[in-house]
């Protein structure tokens, strides 16, 4: 499972920690549109994950480019939220933007282990 821990808040936006099988990585949510991803359970679309160069630059930083669909347990108000390199502009439309400096090295992990390996949910807290 991965969780999203948020430990500080700056009007719309959170910043916080998000964690994959022990290891942390910083990251933000929100900042823009409809703010910050809400606390609760998300399923993480692991076969609908994408990397690449092809990818808009919001989705590009620190030498990684990749999203990963995430939608939340209960509530479908929210759509397109994924998690992702924090490109362009700090902040984020609601997805969980991982810190330039820490996405390579996550993009790293998550590639390393098998698809079946990979977590299925998100828990967000804070």
């Amino acid at each position: 499972m991965f969780t999203y821990t948020k430990t500080g808040k700056d009007g719309e936006k959170t910043t916080g920690r998000l964690y994959l099988n022990g290891k942390g990585y910083s990251a933000v949510s929100g900042g823009y549109g409809k703010g910050e991803l809400p606390d609760g359970l998300y399923r993480v679309n692991v076969r609908g994950a994408v990397a690449g160069s092809h990818l808009s630059s919001g989705f590009k930083a620190g030498g990684a480019a990749f999203f990963i669909p995430i939608e939340h347990g209960t509530d479908a108000s929210r759509s397109g939220l994924g998690i992702h390199p924090d490109g362009n502009d700090p902040g984020t439309l609601g997805c969980i933007g991982i810190a330039p400096s820490d996405a390579k090295r996550f993009l790293d992990q998550w590639t390393a282990m098998a698809i079946s390996r990979r977590p299925t949910s998100l828990e967000v807290t804070g």
